[in-house]
């Protein structure tokens, strides 16, 4: 169980389940119910070209970099631990810093060769090197950065916003090697999944930017102690709740623009995906937004932060909508 806690085991679910959503019920339902009876007058049958086996590689090389960030960043954040969440330190109490160190060096080897091995397998070797530059970044997030004002905070909303991203490049790819010029004798191209991705993208960036400066004001105390340079140090507490709830509002009214536009124009249910969008998503960061702006104690601040994982993961969710709605069930 304490290398679970270690490992963030949650979060690395919520890793793989957004790269596995993003391939079936999003990539695959494209494919399946809007290009491939495209191609049928060519007498083309149009199928994924990176096979499950290499997918699975794929995810499994993005969760041990995951990890190995995770157990690093708590290596080197040990003395403000003690200070923030003293029953919740690992490394040094129950994991020795000589096995936190081996785990992350494995993991980070082994995640990296995969995302080579597997840039190899599509014919872009070189791609791997953007798994070798992300576990780098967390090294230096986890000793430099997060004592940076901002920079460490965009540095992981970053890095997340790679996960849906890494799903889909290793999947266009290689079908626009296959069938690009098939496509663009009809003028199309995978442009429905590439929206769909950076829509993700752009989410998965926005929300965590937004969790990391409310875990920062939780943060706050024992930051200042070791002398860092949070942006509620740096600006004050009154002005980062500004800014969240200012983020916070403009994530609400950027996803009900969405909502109403590209995706009533691509699901045409929108009745079903407004409800769950409210419920499931709105809803979560309204009461995040409430504890901001009450807050007056570290508790308040992991509430929030407690809700915004839940809007992560119901954001994450719509995904089956999306496959519902593309297959006709919806």
């Amino acid at each position: 169980m304490k290398y679970l806690r270690l490992l963030r085991f949650q979060n690395l679910l919520i890793v793989a389940a957004t790269q596995y959503l993003l391939l079936y019920c999003i990539i695959m339902p494209y494919i399946q119910y809007f290009y491939a009876p495209l191609l049928i007058p060519y007498n083309l049958k149009l199928e994924l070209q990176f096979s499950d086996f290499n997918f699975f590689l794929l995810s499994l090389s993005t969760v041990l970099i995951t990890a190995a960030g995770y157990v690093i960043n708590d290596y080197f954040d040990r003395k403000t631990d003690f200070y923030n969440r003293p029953k919740k330190v690992i490394i040094g109490i129950h994991v020795s810093t000589r096995a936190a160190m081996a785990i992350h060096w494995i993991f980070t080897s082994i995640g990296v060769l995969l995302g080579f091995y597997v840039s190899y397998k599509i014919g872009f070797f070189n791609l791997g090197i953007i798994f070798a530059i992300v576990s780098i970044s967390l090294w230096f997030y986890s000793t430099n950065f997060n004592s940076q004002f901002l920079v460490g905070n965009l540095l992981i909303a970053l890095l997340t916003a790679l996960v849906p991203l890494f799903a889909s490049v290793f999947q266009i790819i290689p079908l626009n090697k296959v069938y690009a010029l098939h496509l663009e004798a009809i003028n199309l191209s995978f442009h429905k999944i590439i929206v769909w991705t950076l829509g993700y993208a752009i989410f998965a960036f926005i929300v965590t930017l937004i969790r990391e400066i409310v875990k920062d004001m939780e943060d706050m105390e024992g930051d200042s102690t070791i002398g860092r340079s949070s942006l509620p140090i740096v600006l004050g507490m009154k002005a980062t709740k500004s800014i969240v709830l200012s983020l916070i509002s403009l994530t609400i009214v950027a996803l009900y623009i969405a909502l109403n536009t590209f995706i009533e124009s691509e699901l045409h249910a929108t009745f079903i995906s407004f409800i769950y969008f409210t419920l499931a998503v709105v809803l979560p960061l309204c009461g995040a937004a409430f504890w901001v702006f009450k807050a007056q104690t570290a508790k308040a601040f992991r509430n929030a932060s407690h809700l915004l994982k839940i809007v992560m993961v119901g954001g994450i969710l719509f995904m089956i909508i999306v496959k519902l709605a593309i297959s006709g069930i919806i």
